[in-house]
């Protein structure tokens, strides 16, 4: 026998129709639009003390 969990929270936080869900994932996971300016900087970690 094989139970399936309703979903509980579809509506909240996200659709609760399936291809709404799958349209919104989509747009998401789409390719980023490469922007027309250079970067202006870089931010990065610096070590730690003791090291």
């Amino acid at each position: 026998m094989t139970f399936v969990r309703e979903p509980v929270v579809a509506g909240r936080f996200y659709p609760a129709e399936a291809e709404a869900l799958r349209r919104e994932v989509r747009s998401h996971l789409s390719p980023a639009h490469p922007r027309s300016q250079a970067a202006l900087g870089v931010v990065a970690p610096t070590r730690t003390r003791g090291r």
